[in-house]
């Protein structure tokens, strides 16, 4: 496990951050060059500037994140028959680049479901399946394709 900041974070709280993946990583055979990027904590200051640039407020959850640590990136690679492969990337954003979606006031394609439908209809059918390449979405429940598209991005 490598760093590529000068503030390290107690391990322990990467190990929870990452369900132990970490570890189960480093023991996996084929598997190799474990990288985790430790980042600094962001700044109360830079939260609430967020928020007001943005309108909007941040979960707490998110929030706590945020002033524990910086965005996060964790990657791996896997030696398959002397070929290095490039297969684990986990990446959550630094809050710089952290995006505001907000789709309800975006004007849509009439076949595109909104956040909000996806979300209630996820929360209504809880066999419903999510399979995505791309951005491009397909729910299915009871292997029947009930909506297909491009979530779009909006802000």
């Amino acid at each position: 496990m490598s760093s590529d900041s000068e503030h390290l974070v107690d391990t322990s709280f990467y190990d929870n951050l990452t369900l132990g993946l970490i570890k189960i990583l480093e023991k996996t055979p084929g598997i190799q060059d474990v990288e985790l990027e430790q980042r600094p904590p962001c700044e109360r200051a830079l939260l609430a500037g967020w928020e007001q640039r943005n309108g909007c407020v941040l979960p707490d959850d998110l929030r706590q994140f945020y002033t524990s640590v910086d965005g996060f990136k964790l990657i791996w690679n896997y030696n398959y028959a002397g070929e290095i492969l490039p297969v684990g990337n986990m990446v959550i954003n630094s809050l710089s680049g952290l995006k505001k979606i907000n789709c309800l006031k975006c004007q849509l394609d009439p076949d595109t479901p909104t956040f909000q439908e996806l979300d209630n209809f996820v929360k209504q059918n809880s066999s419903t399946k999510l399979a995505s390449t791309n951005n491009n979405y397909v729910f299915r429940s009871k292997n029947q394709i009930l909506r297909a598209g491009r979530v779009p991005e909006c802000g």
